[in-house]
């Protein structure tokens, strides 16, 4: 037996890989957030049909006055079926601004996150299962964005810090 099939499959693995996961659909997303929240500005690619972060000097979608946006994300234990049972693995959630100031103040609680339509108001709700989710320390998220973004760990980008997230707020996000 090696020390991979000797590990429990159900404590988790602290590496830099997170997957990011967003809410999708009225299928509740179960989450557990254990980590700040963190939000930069946007823009979306036309290119490879994804948003990108807005760099601090020089971005080039600033340059051709591409609209941008503020997403949040944040460090999360997700509830999802592995086998057969279900386990809490470590995630990284994105959602609208809007959404990641409500949930700034909800670490630790079991919550529940749905959309009734695709760019709609996501949607809070309490979550309840006989799993809890286990004890572990806030995570790192920015490794796996700068991956995700294909971006050098040094590169700047323009972090929106919480003073400025009235500024922000708007109806639809």
């Amino acid at each position: 037996m090696s020390a991979r099939e000797g590990r429990d499959p159900g404590a988790p693995v602290i590496g830099t890989y997170r997957p990011l996961i967003r809410v999708k659909g009225s299928v509740s997303l179960p989450i557990c957030p254990c980590g700040p929240v963190h939000t930069w500005l946007m823009h979306w690619c036309q290119v490879d049909r994804r948003t990108v972060p807005c760099i601090m000097s020089g971005c080039p979608h600033c340059a051709d006055f591409q609209q941008r946006r503020p997403l949040s994300y944040m460090a999360v234990q997700h509830y999802v079926p592995r086998d057969i049972r279900l386990l809490w693995l470590p995630a990284i959630l994105e959602v609208p601004f809007s959404t990641g100031i409500e949930l700034a103040g909800m670490r630790g609680m079991k919550l529940g996150l749905k959309r009734m339509t695709p760019m709609g108001k996501v949607i809070i709700g309490a979550f309840s299962t006989t799993i809890e989710p286990p004890k572990i320390e806030p995570f790192n998220i920015l490794p796996s964005l700068f991956r995700l973004w294909r971006m050098p760990t040094n590169a700047q980008l323009r972090l929106l810090e919480p003073p400025e997230w009235s500024m922000w707020a708007v109806a639809q996000d």
